[in-house]
């Protein structure tokens, strides 16, 4: 016998919005490809949250929601990674009426890479991905300079 009732087992399913549920697995792949758009009117004054796919998608919604066209969107925020966002909402009630959250298939934003002459860090690249390249040229560097010495 249980300790909770039927309600508190189907609760991660009541919260989790309906659009998101997929009927058949052959359109997962198609349905990822889409940009996302999750309306959510729970705590916090909720919000819209898109998650765009393309850079072209990500401009798109900066101008129609950033306000400088002259519309009343009530602007727009990026939320990548541990952000501020849950305390300013929580805590300094700022209401943010869109926010979006840049698909990894964006690689400008969340590529690191290093060419000839110089290094390229996303604007959305994770904190620990960057430390990780930091120590792999730092480590690969090290052992071509040692390679080099012993020649």
């Amino acid at each position: 016998e249980s300790k909770h009732s039927e309600k508190w087992w189907d609760q991660p399913n009541d919260m989790f919005p309906n659009e998101l549920l997929l009927d058949d697995e052959a359109s997962v792949h198609d349905d990822l490809s889409k940009p996302l758009k999750v309306m959510d009117s729970s705590i916090h004054n909720g919000g819209t949250w898109y998650t765009p796919n393309t850079l072209e998608e990500l401009l798109d919604l900066f101008r129609e929601f950033s306000g400088s066209n002259g519309s009343s969107g009530g602007g727009i925020k990026m939320v990548v990674g541990n952000t501020e966002v849950g305390i300013e909402t929580k805590f300094k009630h700022a209401s943010y009426p869109t926010m979006v959250h840049p698909s990894k298939d964006i690689h400008t934003l969340h590529d690191i890479f290093s060419t000839e002459d110089c290094y390229h860090v996303g604007g959305c690249a994770a904190l620990g991905d960057l430390q990780e390249f930091c120590h792999n040229e730092m480590t690969s560097d090290g052992e071509e300079a040692n390679r080099r010495n012993e020649r």
